[in-house]
């Protein structure tokens, strides 16, 4: 059956990377790929074109054959996995990744990759990633019996499974906050004593929506949009265009969590003449801490510096600071994103601006955000609102009009349209991670926003500085 040249340059890519995943290039498997290449017309264009081109898309082209295609390569990949006489834990992980793109629907599997630089997971773990905080596989995952099962399962696929809130429970245990500080800057000395205490309080609370958002995206700047509860495993690295690319199979995660796995697993071993059992014999104690592992491999993350610097910036025009002017409108706005050198401004009313703040100023805080459900606290809720409401808007909260006067937050009717306005106004700038500056509910009422509070910058008639230093947030904790 004829296919497409892009096809064929990702036939090769898929093929030679099965090959070299064993790390033995045998006589029998470039018979193999030479018989392949003749059969498909592959010529040296195609092959020069697989050079350049990542795994993830050689997937993606591979996924517009045919059916009775995809199943031809599915076969010959088996085939090829054996010709040497072993089929390793590489190789099958790889055709597993083949089976899985060309066997779901759209959406519910997929690879993709990205330069191998900053990204610390290896092939032996299977994390569970979401955009949320309570999603599907949450209330299996959460429940120590079911997980250590699950655990077990995975295990003798040769996997260790990771869900981030165990471990962030397992840093929350340690009690002792020195000896945390003592680990983070063994990790990376460099951190002030602010961005100390941020990355332990994050160690500590760390879920699976901040690790997707702030982790994966952010820091490590991985392509991944998630959409629905999804199990992450990383394949095995390629050589693109002269570069180290890691890659990644993306699965949904069904309902059935336990079969899912348990599936995947078995699949993983029929293939293989004997795998591998990980047990992680060596735990922490009360006074040890790992390093090696996923555990290694979040610390290592928590001491990259931001490769892609953004920052929120807020104008306090109430207090005579001059407010932002977009150079292609010429509208003017209290809120801007700064990022790469560029200013993106936020469009929005006074009202909503003061809004965002007490949502910014209360993420910052001990408090982490600001429970609309607790009545006791309406009361220093709404003053902390008056008092940022005219800092950012120079007017008096007994406004002369119904627009301008100051209206009371903790009130469904006001509030509620505020939220769905900054969503609005966020979604529509020219921001690429727009995820990172939306409000979040922790609870059906509790908001916060995910950030980092080095990330929120103040800027004043005379000085820009964090929001954490500012006189704007030490007005704020002062109610």
């Amino acid at each position: 059956m004829e296919i497409s040249r892009e096809a064929k340059s990702g036939l090769y890519r898929v093929l030679t990377d099965l090959i070299k995943a064993d790390k033995i290039l045998a006589v029998d498997e470039l018979d193999f790929l030479d018989k392949v290449c003749a059969d498909n017309g592959i010529g040296d264009a195609e092959k020069v074109a697989a050079y350049q081109m990542t795994l993830g898309e050689a997937f993606a082209e591979l996924g517009r054959m045919p059916a009775k295609a995809k199943d031809a390569l599915l076969t010959r990949m088996k085939s090829g996995t054996v010709s040497d006489g072993e089929c390793t834990l590489s190789e099958s992980l790889l055709v597993e990744a083949a089976h899985a793109v060309f066997s779901a629907k759209a959406g519910e599997a997929s690879v993709f990759s990205m330069p191998s630089g900053h990204v610390p997971f290896d092939r032996a773990q299977i994390i569970y990633v979401e955009d949320r905080e309570k999603g599907r596989a949450n209330i299996v995952l959460e429940k120590d019996d079911e997980f250590d099962e699950i655990r077990n399962i995975v295990r003798l696929g040769g996997f260790e499974l990771i869900y981030i809130p165990r471990i962030a429970r397992h840093y929350a245990d340690y009690r002792n906050h020195r000896d945390l500080e003592r680990v983070i800057r063994l990790v990376s000395p460099v951190q002030t004593q602010e961005q100390l205490d941020n990355t332990i309080h994050i160690l500590q609370h760390m879920s699976t929506q901040y690790f997707y958002r702030n982790i994966l995206k952010q820091k490590l700047q991985m392509p991944l949009e998630v959409q629905k509860p999804i199990w992450l495993i990383r394949l095995p690295d390629d050589v693109v265009n002269g570069n180290d690319y890691a890659n990644f199979l993306c699965i949904e995660s069904t309902k059935n969590v336990k079969s899912q796995l348990g599936d995947f697993v078995s699949s993983i071993n029929s293939r293989m003449h004997e795998y591998p059992i990980v047990v992680n014999a060596r735990k922490d104690t009360g006074s040890d801490f790992l390093y090696r592992g996923f555990y290694k491999a979040i610390l290592d993350v928590m001491a990259i510096k931001e490769v892609d610097r953004w920052e929120i910036r807020l104008r306090t025009y109430g207090d005579g600071t001059s407010q932002f002017v977009d150079p292609e409108t010429g509208k003017k706005a209290v809120f801007t994103i700064w990022k790469d050198g560029e200013e993106y401004p936020l469009f929005i009313n006074g009202r909503d601006a003061a809004f965002y703040t007490l949502l910014l100023c209360a993420s910052v805080s001990s408090e982490k955000s600001v429970d609309f459900d607790d009545i006791r606290s309406f009361q220093k809720i709404q003053r902390r609102y008056e008092l940022i409401y005219q800092k950012l808007s120079r007017r008096s909260i007994y406004g002369d009009s119904e627009f301008q006067r100051c209206p009371d937050v903790t009130l469904p009717a006001n509030r509620i349209p505020m939220k769905s306005r900054l969503c609005t106004a966020i979604r529509s700038s020219k921001l690429t991670e727009q995820s990172l500056y939306l409000p979040q509910e922790k609870g059906r009422n509790d908001l916060y926003i995910p950030i980092e509070p080095e990330r929120v910058k103040v800027i004043t008639h005379d000085r820009m500085e964090n929001l954490a230093a500012s006189g704007l947030y030490k007005a704020f904790l002062a109610i």
